[in-house]
């Protein structure tokens, strides 16, 4: 991804936060979500490493990624993907076309 330092990362489907963690050393901020099923199948807040740039946020992909959540946290200049055998779903697809990551060739 050449990053220099600068960059806002989106790590979406994050897992545990690995690929976002070791990111976080190359970027301004790296923001993480992942859908973390709980006691009894609730969501619930996953454990990361706390690494003062990073955070992280557990919810349904497409509940959690909006253009609110982008203004939130800030435009990304950086998307990785790693999402589950299921895809990305349309919702979540839209939301990152009108961000328009500036690395992008959209």
């Amino acid at each position: 991804a050449a990053l220099t330092g600068k960059e806002i990362l989106y790590d979406l489907y994050t897992g545990t936060g690995t690929i976002a963690n070791f990111c976080a050393a190359r970027c301004a901020k790296v923001v993480g979500v992942e859908y973390v099923r709980g006691h009894r199948g609730r969501p619930h807040q996953f454990d990361a490493e706390r690494i003062g740039n990073t955070v992280f946020y557990a919810g349904d992909m497409k509940a959690v990624l909006s253009d609110e959540f982008i203004r939130c946290n800030g435009r990304p200049d950086v998307i990785i993907l790693d999402p589950p055998r299921a895809g990305v779903d349309e919702p979540v697809i839209d939301v990152i076309l009108r961000a328009r990551p500036s690395g992008s060739s959209m």
